[in-house]
């Protein structure tokens, strides 16, 4: 019973050095596709900033498509930021994977990444015909402005 064990246990040991220790775990492979659902995974959250933000490092663990939600919820007088998705490369080089067109209202803006993808009648402001990379983070780049408040959602299917 015991050597059953072992490999579970290397596997387990190897998963636990490689993540970075401000990683989430796959986490982004949701069967539901629903965005703007509470269950969604909030990747990131920010109020009255006025610089370029990160999320932590997500995994797609083998999720092809991905929808992300950008809720603006405050612009006072002016702001001008831009959703990106920046892959990593093996050497640890984050490079922009996508970039959305900046935004400059409060709103929400929802973008699809997919093969193949085609914009049909529904809400999505934006498509990107491409997979999802396997480690990527969020970013919210800072163009121009006083501030913004927002909140970036994200469900893999």
């Amino acid at each position: 019973m015991k050597a059953k064990l072992w490999p579970l246990a290397l596997v387990l040991l190897v998963v636990a050095i490689a993540l970075p220790a401000n990683a989430q775990w796959n986490g982004f492979d949701d069967p539901a596709a629903t965005p703007n659902d509470p269950n969604d995974h909030l990747m990131m959250s920010e109020a009255v900033v006025s610089s370029s933000k990160n999320s932590l490092t997500w995994f797609g663990a083998g999720a092809d498509n991905a929808v992300f939600t950008f809720v603006v919820s405050a612009c006072p007088t002016s702001c001008n930021a831009q959703l990106q998705i920046q892959a990593k490369d093996p050497d640890g080089t984050w490079y922009v994977y996508i970039a959305a067109a900046a935004v400059t209202a409060t709103g929400t803006y929802r973008y699809i990444m997919s093969p193949g993808v085609v914009l049909g009648t529904d809400d999505f402001v934006s498509l990107f015909n491409v997979r999802l990379p396997p480690v990527f983070r969020v970013t919210v780049f800072w163009v121009s402005g006083t501030s913004i408040s927002y909140t970036v959602q994200g469900t893999a299917f």
